[in-house]
C-alpha cells in the first residue's frame, strides 16, 4: 500500500520569545519507519509550505492511506487538508493521532479513524487489518482507535502502553527534517547548526501536573526507557547525516538518574561528540554529579517549567518550586544553560498581577525565559475544570499557548507585557553579573549569547546595543 504521513505545521517565522523551532513529529516518522519496514511505501511530509504543493504531491503519490499526527492547535488545518484529500480520493483512509485526537476529542469530519494514546500498536494492527478486508470484527480488539462501525455507532478502544519501544525501526528522516534550525539560546548557536534533530530516550511522567496534557497520550505514572546502546546508535546514524544538535523530547529527562548515567556513560563510552538539551523538572535534578556527567556527555541547556512564581498557581498546577534556585544554579555550575518556562494569563490574572510579579521572576537564575500564555491543553485535568466552568473558548488554532484562549480578556495587551518581562529580565544587573561569571567559566556559550541576543533586538525586546557582553580580558577572576 501507499502510505502518506503528514503534519499539518506551516514553516513560518520562529517567536524565540515562545518557542524555539518547529518541532518535528517524532511520532509520525516512527510510524511511517514501521509501514516502511514491512514493504510499503511511503512519502513524509512533516512541515507544510503551501496546501496546492502538498495537494500536488497528495495527487501524483495516489495514497491508500493517509495518516496526520495533530497538535491541538493544528487541528483546523489537518481538517481542511483532510476534507481536500477526502473529496479527491473518497476510498482513500485518513488517520489522525498524535495529542489532539488522543484528548477526549470525539472522531468527525473526514477522518475515519483517531489513534489515541502511542500510536506504533494500533497503526501496526490497523495495518494488517486493511490488508485483511474481511476481518472487520477485529476492529474492536485494536487498542486506541476510535472510529464508527458499520451501524454508526461510534467506538472508542481504550490505549494500551507500549512497553518495549526498542521494539521498532527507527524513525525516517529527510533532509527537510534537517534543515530546521533551534533559534532559542543554545550551542551551537543557529549559524553553526549543520543539522537539528529530535530524539527519544523515554516515555511517560510520573508527575500529575493539572495543565499537562501526558496523561491523554501515556496513561498513567509508568516511564518506559530505551535500551541506551540503541539510543547510542541513532545518535551515530545522525551524526553520519550530519547532525550537530539533539533535543531530547522526554518529558522530564532527570527523572531517573541511573538511567540518565546509563546513557551519558554510554555516549562518553563512545567518544560521542554533539551538543544535545532535554527538559527537567527542578526536584528531579538535584545532583551535582548527575549534571556535570550529562556535561561532559555533550548536555548543553536543560529546560525546567517553573510556570509561575505565584504560591497559589503552584499549588493549582501541583508544581514545586522549593528548590529552583539552588538547583538551577549547580545546573550553571556545571556548564549546562538553563531556561525556565514561565506561563501569564490566567483567567484569574490581570496586568497589575503579572507586573507585581517581575521583581521575583528577575530574580530566577536562568539564562533563558520562555513565556507562554496559560493555556487548558485538551487532555489535561485544567481543561476538563476549565470547560466545565464555562472560561474557555473552543477555537483550536488558538490553543498554541501563544494565544488567549479565555473568553474574559482582563489584560490589555499581553503580547506587549511578554516583552515587558522578557526586557526587565534580561536588563537587569543581576543577569548581566550571572553571565559574566558564566561565561568566564564556559567562554564557549558567548557566541550563542551574541547571537540570542541580536535576534531579541530582531524582535524588539531590546535595543540595540542595549545589552553587551562584556570583553573577557576585562572580567574579576571567578574560582571554578
Amino acid at each position: 500500500m501507499k502510505i502518506i504521513g503528514i503534519q499539518p505545521q506551516k514553516i513560518e517565522n520562529i517567536n524565540i520569545v515562545t518557542r524555539g523551532t518547529i518541532g518535528e513529529p517524532l511520532g509520525l516518522a516512527k510510524i511511517l519507519a514501521i509501514a516502511q519496514s514491512k514493504g510499503h511505501e511511503i512519502m513524509y511530509i512533516p512541515y507544510i509550505n503551501s496546501i496546492d504543493d502538498l495537494l500536488s504531491d497528495v495527487e501524483a503519490f495516489l495514497p491508500d492511506i493517509v495518516l496526520f499526527s495533530i497538535m491541538t492547535s493544528q487541528y483546523y488545518l489537518g481538517e481542511e487538508i483532510a476534507k481536500k484529500i477526502k473529496h479527491i480520493f473518497p476510498d482513500t483512509i485518513i488517520i489522525a493521532g498524535g495529542y489532539h485526537p488522543s484528548s477526549n476529542i470525539k472522531l468527525s469530519g473526514p477522518f475515519d479513524f483517531f489513534v489515541k494514546g502511542e500510536g506504533e500498536i494500533p497503526f501496526e494492527q490497523l495495518l494488517t487489518y486493511f490488508q485483511n478486508a474481511d476481518n472487520r470484527t477485529q476492529l474492536n480488539e485494536i487498542p486506541g482507535i476510535s472510529y464508527y462501525d458499520e451501524n454508526n455507532t461510534y467506538i472508542s478502544n481504550p490505549p494500551e502502553r507500549i512497553l518495549d519501544i526498542d521494539n521498532y525501526p527507527l524513525p525516517i528522516r529527510n533532509s527537510t527534517i534537517f534543515q530546521q534550525k533551534y533559534y532559542g539560546l543554545i550551542y551551537p548557536h543557529y549559524t553553526d547548526q549543520s543539522g537539528f534533530a529530535y530524539i527519544e530516550y523515554s516515555r511517560g511522567c510520573v508527575n500529575s501536573c493539572s495543565f499537562c496534557c501526558k496523561e491523554a497520550m501515556y496513561k498513567g505514572s509508568k516511564i518506559v526507557f530505551r535500551d541506551p546502546i540503541n539510543v547510542v546508535a541513532e545518535i551515530k546514524s545522525l551524526i553520519e547525516k550530519n547532525v550537530n544538535l539533539l533535543f531530547f523530547t522526554d518529558l522530564n529527562f532527570t527523572v531517573n538518574h541511573q538511567k540518565v548515567f546509563d546513557l551519558c556513560n554510554e555516549i562518553i563510552k563512545n567518544n560521542i561528540k554533539i551538543s544535545w538539551f532535554c527538559m527537567s523538572n527542578v526536584n528531579t535534578a538535584d545532583d551535582i554529579e548527575l549534571l556535570k556527567t550529562m556535561a561532559d556527555a555533550g548536555c548543553v541547556k536543560m529546560m525546567y517549567g517553573v510556570e509561575s512564581v505565584s504560591n497559589g498557581i503552584i499549588n493549582d498546577t501541583k508544581k514545586d518550586n522549593n528548590n529552583l534556585h539552588r538547583i538551577m544554579t549547580q545546573t550553571a555550575s556545571s556548564g549546562i544553560l538553563c531556561q525556565i518556562f514561565y506561563m501569564i494569563g490566567f483567567p484569574w490574572e490581570k496586568d497589575s498581577d503579572v507586573y507585581n510579579a517581575i521583581p521575583q521572576i528577575i530574580q530566577i537564575p536562568a539564562h533563558q525565559i520562555r513565556i507562554g500564555i496559560a493555556t487548558p491543553l485538551p487532555g489535561s485535568v485544567w481543561f476538563n475544570d476549565m470547560k466545565q466552568e464555562g472560561l474557555c473558548n473552543v477555537d483550536w488554532s488558538l490553543y498554541d499557548t501563544e494565544n488567549f484562549v479565555w473568553k474574559e480578556n482582563k489584560f490589555s495587551d499581553i503580547n506587549s507585557l511578554v516583552k515587558d518581562i522578557c526586557r526587565q529580565f534580561y536588563t537587569t544587573n543581576l543577569y548581566s553579573e550571572r553571565l559574566d561569571k558564566f561565561l568566564y567559566l564556559h567562554p564557549k556559550y558567548t557566541e550563542s549569547f551574541n547571537c540570542f541576543f541580536n535576534s531579541l533586538v530582531e524582535l524588539e525586546i531590546l535595543e540595540k546595543n542595549e545589552f553587551k557582553i562584556n570583553n573577557l580580558k576585562n572580567r574579576r577572576t571567578y574560582e571554578k
